[in-house]
């Protein structure tokens, strides 16, 4: 019985990993998403300026 308590305890430690794991991937894709909207807009403001001058 003791072995399988502790791969009961094992398995819920890979499942927290994994989704420990996948939320960081989503926050540095959500990073890399409005690092991508900052660029964009500030090239942008870079071509309304040209255009006015």
């Amino acid at each position: 019985m003791m072995d399988l308590e502790r791969l009961r305890r094992a398995g819920e430690l890979y499942v927290w990993l994994l989704v420990v794991r996948e939320a960081m991937a989503i926050l540095a894709a959500l990073i890399g998403f409005g690092a991508l909207l900052w660029t964009l807009a500030k090239f942008w403001e870079a071509a309304r300026v040209l255009v006015g001058m």
